[in-house]
């Protein structure tokens, strides 16, 4: 053990465990920075779905990645999201209902809500279609796209549930918190 009296041992240790360390409070930093990111993206979104009375006016505020769940006359949730994929997934989403209920996430959802709104938005004008066709070949047709459009079975349910409650437990298991 006489070597670990010399101090020149200490200086190739030493740099050794710098080094080791690097990497280590490089990726806490970064978590810090992209933690503040999504925490400001949920305090943005908060702010402007707060101001939302109406599911017309909260569907004006809410992102191209958002989507609206919900009867536009009665109970309605406003989801807005905003995601990265630079260096790494980053998420934040925040959820209002129309009863003013506030819940926020920082799970993933990539394309699935923008995927929802699309595929509501897709099936509105199919029926649109199927009305106004006088060919039963056409009408055919867009029945079947109908048919076999697939929904995520979460985001389905929030949107066909008029019971608050319910719809609450649905958020909080698609990955929500409520918040105050």
């Amino acid at each position: 053990m006489k070597f670990l009296k010399s101090k020149w041992i200490w200086i190739p240790l030493g740099l050794i465990i710098i080094l080791i360390s690097i990497p280590f409070v490089a990726m806490f930093i970064r978590d810090m920075k992209d933690n503040r990111l999504a925490s400001q993206w949920q305090a943005e979104s908060s702010a402007k779905l707060a101001g939302a009375t109406t599911y017309q006016e909260a569907s004006e505020m809410i992102s191209n990645l958002g989507v609206m769940l919900g009867d536009p006359d009665g109970l309605w949730v406003a989801v807005d999201y905003r995601d990265t994929h630079r260096s790494r997934i980053l998420s934040a989403s925040v959820a209002r209902t129309s009863n003013g209920e506030f819940f926020v996430s920082r799970k993933h959802f990539c394309g699935s809500l923008s995927g929802y709104q699309n595929a509501k938005d897709q099936i509105a004008e199919f029926e649109i279609l199927i009305k106004e066709s006088s060919s039963p070949e056409d009408v055919q047709f867009y029945q079947n796209l109908l048919d076999t459009t697939e929904f995520h079975p979460l985001l389905f349910a929030i949107d066909s549930d008029s019971d608050p409650a319910k719809q609450r437990e649905l958020l909080i298991e698609l990955g929500f918190q409520q918040i105050d």
